[in-house]
């Protein structure tokens, strides 16, 4: 199985770009609209979005890409800013493959055996100082964060777990959208709730600062920023 954070092909450096794009594949998870239609495909292909394929399932839409970009980080933000940009309505809500990860999506995407993380995970294999579960701690599949298990992995996982650290940065930048997201969802039912704003300001004095820089990462996801144009590929779609 591909690791999901790693880009699937270089391609070669262009005269004056300094930097070689790379292919970065991701997946946006969409609110806005619970079905797709001829009009939403077309509005999404004419904002640039010709490398992915839309789809819908269980009455939500996502659009996987495949995005050739200096950088993980062009990659993904280029893509919400197109999508939010298309003028159908739609906002981003989530971008995968999520930071929470189980011990199961662990050995998957640094290529171990599942009863491997799990010893590892029960301290019955290596150091037993494998990173604690942050979430479903009471189910039988609690969830880790992947920019603390990698790191620990690459140390203690062997050479086939090592490589799974390749993108970190990737898991660091999807972990802070995400939060963006939540963040801006909930701020959406603050302003309805007073007190819920309530709540907000007491937030507010435990964690400004890094609030704030939540707060300025939404800002800049509702402001799109216009892309250059590029060759247009098939549309592709699924349901």
């Amino acid at each position: 199985m591909r690791n999901p954070w790693t880009p699937k092909k270089e391609v070669r450096l262009k005269a004056a770009a300094g930097v070689a794009p790379r292919v970065y594949s991701f997946c946006l998870i969409l609110q806005g609209a619970s079905d797709l239609t001829p009009e939403i495909a077309d509005a999404l292909y004419e904002a640039g979005c010709d490398d992915a394929l839309v789809g819908s399932r269980g009455g939500v839409l996502f659009v996987e890409f495949d995005r050739e970009a200096p950088s993980s980080a062009e990659a993904i933000i280029s893509a919400i800013r197109q999508i939010e940009s298309a003028g159908v309505g739609l906002t981003v809500v989530r971008v995968e493959p999520d930071e929470l990860v189980s011990t199961a999506e662990i050995a998957d995407r640094v290529g171990l055996n599942r009863e491997t993380i799990r010893l590892y995970a029960m301290g019955r294999r290596g150091p037993g100082t494998f990173p604690p579960p942050v979430a479903r701690l009471r189910s039988r599949s609690p969830l880790y964060r992947w920019t603390d298990v990698a790191p620990w992995l690459a140390h203690h996982g062997g050479t086939a777990a090592a490589s799974a650290i390749a993108e970190l940065d990737t898991a660091a930048l999807i972990g802070m959208l995400n939060a963006a997201f939540d963040l801006r969802r909930l701020a959406l039912r603050a302003a309805e709730h007073p007190s819920l704003r309530e709540a907000l300001g007491e937030i507010d004095l435990l964690i400004t600062d890094r609030q704030g820089q939540l707060l300025a990462i939404a800002c800049n996801l509702r402001a799109p920023e216009a892309t250059g144009s590029v060759p247009k590929r098939p549309r592709r779609t699924r349901r």
